[in-house]
């Protein structure tokens, strides 16, 4: 795996920046899907999907960055 080629330091600053972004990532995406419940509530029309999509992108984006998280935490780990 190419993270046993990386020095502790590095993978250390990696993981913190990883879990900021996912905290950044994660507060934006509940903010989207108060915004699309909002939305679906208020309109008359039906759903607009956009809020939706952009909901769901965001939340495969957490997961992925989880998984790179846990990998990381994971080599730390084995590290010590």
């Amino acid at each position: 795996m190419k993270l046993k080629n990386k020095p502790t330091e590095a993978l250390q600053t990696k993981l913190n920046s990883t879990k900021k972004i996912m905290q950044v990532l994660s507060t934006l995406t509940i903010i989207a899907a108060v915004f699309f419940v909002y939305n679906w509530i208020m309109n008359d029309d039906g759903i607009d999907s956009s809020f939706s999509l952009i909901t769901i992108a965001m939340v495969l984006g957490i997961i992925f960055l989880d998984k790179k998280y846990k990998n990381i935490k994971a080599e730390l780990q084995t590290r010590e």
